[in-house]
């Protein structure tokens, strides 16, 4: 059997369980909410083995923020993790969405986005990306100085899909021994 064969089977079908676990609790929870787009985000947290959702956005003509139960949270956070395990151990980088195509390796995520199209021409998209502002925060102790020194706005923004602006200034850049 062709090794990237299988490894595609794994990733579509964890691709499919996210999307049939986000479906079903968004249609136990809101079954008359009409909606265009779903768009979900989460962290991935290599060094700790661990993936976190982010409010998952749904768009719809009322425009609502759904946040998951959490058994379905960490249902979805072990599938983000499993993917990331699946997508940066040997697949190639062609079968997914790079954000930053040219800066990425096969171990280069730390950011996911899935987004959900009610219109069936383009059903889904998963992108990746790396950012290197979330891989410091994750590396440093909550006690480290550095870390008392980060505003809650810069933490929140970090943590969010878009990251701080190319043009932010980082102490933490500065601090760190060459």
């Amino acid at each position: 059997m062709n090794f990237f064969g299988e490894q595609a089977i794994q990733y579509d079908a964890l691709i499919e369980n996210i999307i049939i676990t986000m479906m079903r609790t968004i249609d136990d929870m809101y079954s008359d909410l009409n909606w265009d787009l779903v768009v979900l985000d989460a962290l991935v947290h290599p060094m700790r083995n661990r993936a976190t959702l982010l409010p998952v956005t749904i768009i719809s003509l009322d425009g609502k923020d759904f946040v998951l139960a959490d058994n379905m949270s960490h249902r979805i956070e072990s599938m983000i993790l499993r993917l990331h395990h699946l997508t940066t151990t040997s697949m190639p980088l062609s079968r997914l969405s790079a954000a930053n195509d040219d800066t990425l390796t096969t171990t280069d995520w730390n950011k996911a986005r899935l987004s959900i199209s009610s219109n069936n021409s383009e059903w889904h998209k998963f992108e990746y990306k790396y950012d290197s502002d979330l891989a410091w925060l994750d590396s440093i102790s909550v006690h480290n100085l550095d870390y008392s020194q980060l505003t809650l706005q810069e933490e929140l923004a970090i943590k969010t899909w878009q990251g701080l602006p190319a043009t932010y200034s980082r102490f933490w850049c500065k601090t760190r021994a060459i």
